[in-house]
Order: C-alpha cells, then sequence, then structure tokens
C-alpha cells in the first residue's frame, strides 16, 4: 500500500508509476534559492569561485517565495552575485527548458557570458493533499547549471523546439491568487489556490 501526503492511497491504476517515496521540503525551507545554496543557507563549493563571473540569473519557477522581489534577486544577494543581473520565468513544467534555451541564447548573443540557470519549484505548497489527481504526481525539487561559451561549437545546447497550447490552460491551473481572483477568505475556504487538473485532457 502506497500512502500519498495527507494519508490518501493511490488508486490502483496510479500505483505503477508512483515514486518510492514523495519530496517535500520542510515548510521553512526557500526551495526557490536551494538550488544553490543549500538548507542551511551555505554556498557550495563549485559556485564561489564564480560569484563574481555570473552576470545574469534565471530562476524558473511557479511557486516563488513572495510575488516580490523576484527570487532571482534573493539568489543573487544569496550568493553575492553582485555582477548578475537576472529574473524569474514562470512556465510550470516547462520552466527549466525555457530558462536554459533563453540562457543559451543570451550567451551565443553576446547579451551574457555566465548565466546561473535554476529551477526550483516548491509544488506542495500549491497541491490539495486531498486530491488524487494531482497529489501523487507532484513534489518539491531544485537544481541550477551555469551557461558559459565554449570554443568547441559541438559541445552545448546545439538546437532546441519549443511549442505552447494556450487552448488547454484550463485543463491544469490554479483558480485563484492573481490579479484575476485575488485571495480572499473565500477562497482559501474554497481551496481554490490549489492546482487544478484534467487528467485525460493533459496526458
Amino acid at each position: 500500500r502506497r500512502q500519498l501526503p495527507g494519508g490518501l492511497e493511490a488508486p490502483q491504476h496510479q500505483r505503477a508509476q508512483q515514486p518510492s517515496r514523495w519530496s517535500l521540503t520542510s515548510p521553512h525551507a526557500c526551495i526557490n534559492a536551494y538550488a544553490v545554496v543549500g538548507p542551511t543557507n551555505t554556498k557550495p563549493f563549485f559556485f564561489s569561485p564564480f560569484d563574481s563571473a555570473i552576470d545574469c540569473i534565471i530562476v524558473a519557477t511557479m511557486t516563488p517565495d513572495r510575488p516580490l522581489p523576484s527570487t532571482a534577486a534573493i539568489v543573487q544577494t544569496k550568493l553575492g552575485a553582485i555582477n548578475a543581473w537576472g529574473f524569474d520565468l514562470s512556465a510550470a513544467c516547462s520552466g527549466f527548458i525555457y530558462a536554459l534555451v533563453t540562457a543559451t541564447r543570451l550567451v551565443e548573443s553576446g547579451a551574457a557570458r555566465c548565466v546561473l540557470v535554476c529551477g526550483a519549484d516548491k509544488m506542495s505548497s500549491v497541491i490539495d493533499p486531498r486530491d488524487r489527481a494531482t497529489a501523487v504526481l507532484f513534489g518539491d525539487g531544485a537544481g541550477a547549471v551555469l551557461v558559459e561559451p565554449l570554443p568547441d561549437k559541438d559541445v552545448g545546447v546545439l538546437e532546441h523546439v519549443c511549442h505552447m497550447d494556450g487552448a488547454g490552460g484550463m485543463a491544469l491551473y490554479i483558480p485563484s491568487g492573481g490579479s484575476l481572483e485575488p485571495a480572499s477568505a473565500e477562497s482559501v475556504a474554497a481551496r481554490r489556490h490549489f492546482v487544478l487538473q484534467d487528467g485525460p485532457a493533459v496526458y
């Protein structure tokens, strides 16, 4: 028997695709900076020599700690990357790929030489533990890479193909919390700040 967060058990037809455990962060973890500063807010050794060389930071996330400041600004501060500019990129599941493509094009164009690309989400903050359609699929995680120019043109991101179909947006969305439907006591009580998914339409 496999238990979901909140004590739910995965339906029989879903158990084959479930991981052996769900990865969930501490409620107090800064998940979006976790990729580069770690759970104890210490710099990993492999970034320290490059802090001053990083000139751009892109953080792909749909679960920022706050709407303002950007998560990229938080990461810059924690790393001490004083020469970097940056921004957040919100594209849900595709976010890290889009951020990597964007970083690649910035480096290729000469607009940046060393881009830190982070992908991080605390999905447990927007997933309803009572909802079997989503609770069995989403967890928390983070990672980061440095994108820099190389003399060997056969190494790196050689090409990309990206596609988006916005017509299916309502098959996977969060009803409340944006400017269209700001947070309220009613929206929280109605659990409208969690991800809703139409599984057959998405998959």
